[in-house]
């Protein structure tokens, strides 16, 4: 094995044990999280004081709100914006479900949502052109 060979290895196994006296959490089944309606889920995320904050929409709507453009070859990519207006439900479950927010036009695709003082939500698109 050569030199550079050898610090390479070296140098991955330091950075292994770095990473392996991290600290972990447990983790912990805190409960199941159910769309009101039988709605879908779009998206879910954990909030700064350990709730859960998910966006539903109904069924038929989903695919709206994850369109995308696939290209002559076969290539899929998402799409900047719904492929049309959705209605959609922001949910907060902390563990059980404390609040329902209805949107009425959500017109951003593949979406994060996150909780905001005051009882308000940001909710992002993941692209943009």
């Amino acid at each position: 094995m050569s030199d550079w060979q050898e610090e390479r290895r070296r140098r991955d196994r330091g950075r292994r044990d770095e990473v392996m006296r991290l600290p972990v959490l447990q983790v912990r089944r805190r409960g199941v999280i159910d769309g009101p309606d039988g709605d879908v889920l779009v998206c879910a995320s954990v909030g700064p004081a350990g709730e859960v904050v998910a966006v539903w929409t109904a069924p038929e709507a989903r695919e709206a709100a994850t369109s995308t453009t696939v290209s002559a070859a076969g290539a899929s990519f998402p799409d900047p914006a719904a492929a049309r207006p959705v209605a959609a439900r922001i949910t907060i479950y902390a563990p059980e479900l404390t609040a329902v927010t209805p949107v009425q036009d959500l017109a951003l695709a593949h979406i994060t949502v996150q909780p905001m003082p005051g009882g308000r939500f940001l909710v992002t698109g993941a692209r943009c052109r």
